[in-house]
């Protein structure tokens, strides 16, 4: 059982956990016109706190994550509300995902547990159907306070020309980087606010 397994029951009492996934998710809406016809795939998903919210606009939903213990909260969640969810058990490095399959793939706060990043962009679009959307959202460059440092955490956020640079390179195109959220965080007693982007990009 990983970290992410234990955490899992207890995710997201953590308001700014919750509170950061709204405003992401507000942004993304207002960037992507999202339909019924349309099948989301949220990688990286962990209790679904952006995928729900797709319940009642887009189609078909999937949630893909490598922590077991996630999926089956994200499922209890679903079952509870009364939203049909899929669930995909997946390691982005390991795994591959169905070819053009996808009309929108998101990921919030996923990236800077990955290494290289470029495995993600490229497996996103060719998960993605012709004209496919990408919107990822993750930490803007920070000093490195946002984390505990240990394994798992590769980055300290990230600068936006690079991140958008880095779906250049997966063959992504009108690819839009915009701050689209904040969120405090305590430690030892002072409460810092970091920036998070959203990047939006076509296949």
């Amino acid at each position: 059982m990983n970290k992410f397994d234990k955490a899992a029951p207890t995710w997201d009492a953590k308001e700014r956990r919750v509170k950061l996934a709204e405003d992401i998710t507000s942004v993304m809406m207002k960037k992507i016109n999202v339909n019924r016809y349309m099948s989301v795939l949220d990688v990286g998903t962990g209790t679904g706190l952006i995928l729900l919210r797709f319940h009642g606009k887009a189609g078909r939903l999937t949630g893909a994550d490598s922590s077991q213990g996630m999926l089956e909260t994200l499922k209890e969640k679903a079952v509870q509300a009364g939203i049909n969810v899929e669930t995909l058990k997946f390691d982005v490095v390991a795994d591959d995902l169905p070819s053009e399959n996808y009309d929108l793939i998101t990921t919030g706060m996923m990236l800077h547990h990955l290494e290289d990043i470029g495995v993600f962009f490229r497996k996103a679009y060719a998960a993605l159907k012709k004209g496919g959307h990408l919107c990822a959202a993750d930490l803007e460059s920070e000093d490195g306070s946002f984390h505990d440092h240990g394994a798992g955490v590769h980055h300290s956020g990230f600068d936006k020309a690079e991140i958008k640079k880095a779906a250049e390179e997966c063959g992504f195109i009108n690819i839009s980087v915009e701050t689209a959220a904040h969120t405090a965080k305590e430690r030892d007693g002072e409460v810092n606010n970091y920036a998070v982007f959203l990047l939006c990009a076509e296949k």
